[in-house]
């Protein structure tokens, strides 16, 4: 996409690590702010949803600024959901009542989560051969954004409990 806005390699470069500052910057925050809050399923959907802007934007803003605040925004979007995620999914498997192990439905969520990473990329590559950079931009974009309001509506019903993975497996030690 840069090369085709006559953008060196090294933008293209310094374009991706965007998202990993963002990343980094935030996560820590957002997992305290969750953590002291109480609150797993907002910070989800903020996080979804700005993952979806920056698709979105990407679209809107069909040159450098677009590609900078789509790095930028989804750096930040998965940071501010990464890790009330992961308690939020202990915590549901634990409500659940069922005999399953924690550390194996984690385990199994982080592999479907690798897998999801590793499979983003070919999965944009495609649509960008097929539909061009702008429409993958949408179509990523309008996916997430579903994909995060469904999540929600599947989440509405489920009430949080203020204990977090860690707490619980420290109590039953």
């Amino acid at each position: 996409a840069t090369a085709e806005m006559v953008e060196s390699p090294s933008v293209a470069g310094r374009l991706l690590l965007l998202f990993f500052l963002g990343f980094f910057l935030v996560a820590g925050f957002a997992a305290k702010l969750s953590d002291q809050w109480n609150l797993r399923k907002p910070f989800i959907a903020a996080g979804g949803l700005l993952s979806a802007l920056a698709c979105l934007s990407g679209y809107a803003f069909d040159n450098i600024w677009g590609l900078f605040l789509t790095c930028s925004l989804l750096g930040l979007g998965q940071a501010w959901l990464s890790s009330p995620q992961i308690i939020l999914v202990t915590q549901v498997m634990d409500a659940s009542g069922t005999d399953a192990d924690s550390v194996l439905v984690l385990g199994f969520y982080r592999l479907v989560e690798r897998f999801g990473g590793a499979l983003g990329p070919v999965l944009a590559a495609v649509f960008i051969k097929q539909i061009g950079l702008g429409g993958a931009m949408l179509a990523f974009g309008l996916i997430l954004a579903i994909g995060c309001l469904v999540t929600m509506l599947t989440l509405w019903s489920y009430k949080e409990n203020a204990t977090t993975y860690l707490e619980t497996g420290a109590q039953a030690a």
